[in-house]
């Protein structure tokens, strides 16, 4: 995808921005023949649509000041890419040792000041974040439960999910309570799920 193509779907991508989401998908492609990363299917305009871009529409719903914790970052969607747009408090937590190691690479190569983890998120015993965050790891009502030690009272999670994976939502409050924030992605079929206020129901 082209820098004039892509502004059209986020203005607020910097030429500098674009050039090392380019290097960073070239690492990708390069490591993604070794290790599965993602789908070999995929070509190079659906990874900008259903994984860059998509990432890069989490940008306005965040602050750089926050702590944010990406769960599951295998390839480093959304991770690596809010890095590259200038989210500095980043931790990448991925359980796959090749895959964090890829990610390692890929901080290293870009200069990128990201914290990768290579460890199962229930093993991580540090401060709840201020967000999380999470693309197409598990459901939501699993992830909720994956994390609950790491969801504190100012927590929001935010999951990238496409529209059909909305019915998520009826297991999550059999056993949460929460405020929910829908937004669409009008490049795509997707939306961000936001939750706050995520307290575990009291079984009775």
């Amino acid at each position: 995808m082209e820098y004039s193509e892509l502004i059209k779907f986020n203005t607020s991508v910097s030429r500098e921005t674009y050039e090392g989401i380019t290097q960073y998908l070239a690492l990708l492609k390069k490591w993604n023949l070794k290790i599965n990363l993602i789908s070999r299917k995929l070509s190079t305009q659906e990874i900008w649509t259903n994984q860059i871009i998509d990432s890069l529409c989490l940008a306005p719903h965040l602050s750089t000041e926050e702590s944010i914790m990406d769960i599951g970052s295998g390839a480093g969607f959304p991770g690596v890419i809010l890095a590259l747009l200038g989210f500095n408090n980043l931790s990448l937590i991925e359980i796959n040792t090749k895959k964090s190691v890829f990610l390692k690479t890929v901080a290293d190569s870009l200069g990128l000041k990201i914290n990768v983890i290579n460890n199962d998120v229930r093993q991580i015993n540090t401060s709840p974040p201020k967000v999380i965050i999470s693309k197409a790891m598990t459901s939501a009502s699993n992830l909720a439960d994956l994390c609950e030690h790491l969801i504190g009272n100012e927590t929001r999670v935010l999951l990238l999910k496409s529209r059909d994976q909305l019915n998520e939502l009826e297991k999550l409050k059999s056993n949460w309570n929460y405020r929910l924030q829908v937004c669409e992605n009008k490049y795509n079929n997707s939306i961000i799920i936001i939750l706050s206020n995520l307290r575990r129901l009291q079984k009775k």
